[in-house]
C-alpha cells in the first residue's frame, strides 16, 4: 500500500514553503533540514522539493553539509538546497572552515545535484 509522504503532516511545511515561494517569487532559497529529508521514501521529499523550484523556473543546489565543519559543536549533518532564479548566479556552497574527523553517515539517495544553467561566472 502506498503512502502519499505529502499526506504526512510533518512533511507538509514542505508543500507550505514551496507555495511560499511561488507566491512570492524571491531572487534567491534556501532550506535547511534533516538529512532524512533525501532518504525517507526513496528521496521522495528531495525530488519533489527540486521539481517544485525548478517548474518555478529555478536552479537549485543541493547537497549535505556537516555542522562542526563549519565551527558548530554537535556531530549533525544538515541537508541544504539553495535556489536562484534564473537571472541570477546560483551560490556555491561554502567551503568547509574547520577539519574534523568525520562521524555519521552521508546518505545515497542523492548525490549533490544541480539543475539548471551553470553559472560560474
Amino acid at each position: 500500500m502506498y503512502i502519499d509522504p505529502l499526506k504526512d503532516p510533518k512533511n507538509h511545511q514542505l508543500v507550505v514553503y514551496m507555495d511560499i515561494i511561488d507566491f512570492l517569487k524571491p531572487k534567491f532559497v534556501l532550506m535547511e533540514n534533516v538529512c532524512d529529508l533525501v532518504k525517507f521514501a526513496d528521496a521522495f521529499l528531495g525530488y519533489h522539493a527540486v521539481g517544485r523550484l525548478v517548474y518555478m523556473n529555478y536552479q537549485t543546489r543541493m547537497g549535505i553539509m556537516a555542522a562542526r565543519s563549519y565551527g558548530v559543536p554537535q556531530c549533525r549533518l544538515r541537508f541544504f538546497l539553495w535556489g536562484a532564479n534564473t537571472m541570477m548566479n546560483l551560490p556555491q556552497f561554502p567551503l568547509p572552515t574547520h577539519e574534523v574527523v568525520g562521524r555519521g553517515v552521508v546518505p545515497v539517495e542523492f548525490k549533490d545535484c544541480i539543475v539548471g544553467p551553470d553559472n560560474d561566472n
